[in-house]
């Protein structure tokens, strides 16, 4: 007998606890058990060996007290730092092996899919001036300043990964979660007004999965902000989680 799946709700860079555990209930209500996990600025600079090391070692753990010694997961993962928190523990677990089954995905506001913090384009100025307007940072000067401090981060991050010649978080998002696990179902929570994750980049991925293969199903949301989704339209979120687990659990 298959072990009961658990869903893996993997927080935004920043997002608390708290927050993330908002989404919980969704999946309660289904007869599931969750675990959450939250997402640091620092695992951009990080490799996934050394992101989230106690929660792999935790689902290790569960897998050896499985009967089957299988752990079955469906993560949820939102913006790209839950897509890096998901492929760390992922990468873990293989490395360990540990028989990981995923009978489907969920993105939400997630992931970008052709700009990397490799190749950001030319228009990257305007690009961090749509998210922290997005913020509606009313003061003039804490707008320039975290437009700065985003543009710093940028450049660390893109420096780091090109130092060692090795592909960047959001580039091994794309190649882990798309491309190798193309015959993973995905769903896409996404929406025209985000500014951190542009909707033109969602739909690269979801092109690029349906490409492959993948069984896509996605929702947009419209006008609902970056990570805003369940917040604004909670009814609608729900229900499309629950057409899309009942196609593809059951």
């Amino acid at each position: 007998m298959s072990p009961t799946p658990l869903v893996l709700v993997c927080g935004w860079v920043g997002g608390s606890t708290r927050a993330v555990s908002k989404f919980t209930p969704i999946f309660h209500r289904l007869g599931l058990d969750t675990a959450v996990v939250t997402s640091s600025p620092s695992h951009l600079f990080l490799t996934p060996d050394k992101i989230h090391a106690d929660v792999a070692a935790s689902l290790r753990a569960t897998a050896a007290a499985s009967p089957t010694n299988e752990l079955v997961v469906i993560p949820h993962v939102i913006s790209n730092g839950g897509c890096i928190s998901w492929q760390a523990i992922q990468h873990q677990l293989v490395a360990a092996g540990v028989r990981v089954r995923v009978p489907a995905m969920i993105f939400d506001s997630a992931p970008h899919s052709t700009t990397t913090f490799h190749s950001f384009h030319g228009d990257v100025g305007d690009y961090l001036d749509a998210v922290v307007t997005s913020w509606h940072i009313a003061s003039p000067v804490r707008h320039a300043l975290t437009w700065l401090a985003l543009l710093v981060g940028g450049v660390s991050v893109s420096a780091r990964w090109a130092a060692v010649g090795a592909a960047d978080p959001l580039r091994r998002n794309v190649t882990d979660l798309i491309e190798r696990a193309a015959a993973v179902p995905k769903l896409f929570l996404y929406s025209s007004a985000d500014q951190v994750v542009p909707c033109a980049q969602v739909h690269d991925a979801i092109a690029h999965a349906t490409a492959l293969g993948t069984s896509v199903d996605a929702v947009n949301f419209g006008a609902t902000p970056h990570v805003g989704h369940f917040v604004h339209a909670p009814a609608a979120y729900e229900a499309a989680i629950q057409a899309f687990m009942t196609k593809h659990t059951s």
